[in-house]
């Protein structure tokens, strides 16, 4: 469970996030993972307290089964 602290003490449905993932094989034990994330405070009192109430991430993994 991911907690943030923003002075306000309100218990709601405030979250909501969809994260994906997915390994291509560059060879049978290397693969490169792209992944996105995205986040979203659905309450418009907490949105209020914030600066960016909607968060999207992009990343790269790299990896190596053993």
């Amino acid at each position: 469970m991911k907690r943030a602290d923003i002075g306000l003490d309100k218990r709601a449905f405030n979250f909501v996030g969809v994260e994906g993932s997915l390994n291509y094989y560059v060879r049978p034990h290397l693969y490169f993972r792209p992944h996105l994330e995205f986040g979203n405070i659905t309450d418009r009192q907490l949105r209020e307290y914030l600066s960016w109430p909607t968060v999207t991430k992009v990343g790269l993994a790299v990896g190596a089964d053993f």
